[in-house]
């Protein structure tokens, strides 16, 4: 679900990335999610029927994810109609 988490040639993101990669193998899907929920991180979610979400992650289960746009409309999604979560642009890490 998650998309090019080890990329070394792009150095621009790297910093945001290794913190939702780190996240990503300590916790597995369920790590990375959470730290998406608490970043706030903006993303990008691709549905398989091509649909795209420019979003932020704000909670999941085991089958949804809830996300609100930048409107602040909110909508439920199951994770087996997703094809990929991307992040949108660097995240600054603390």
């Amino acid at each position: 679900m998650f998309k090019d988490l080890n990329n070394k040639e792009d150095n621009s993101n790297n910093k945001s990335r290794s913190g939702l990669a780190a996240a990503f193998v300590a916790g597995g899907q369920d790590g990375a999610l959470k730290w998406l929920v608490e970043s706030g991180a903006t993303v990008c979610v691709f549905l398989i029927s091509g649909v795209k979400f420019e979003c932020r992650l704000t909670n999941y289960d085991s089958y949804t994810i809830g996300i609100s746009d930048i409107k602040g409309n909110q909508q439920l999604i199951y994770k087996d109609k997703i094809s990929t979560i991307s992040l949108k642009q660097p995240v600054a890490e603390h």
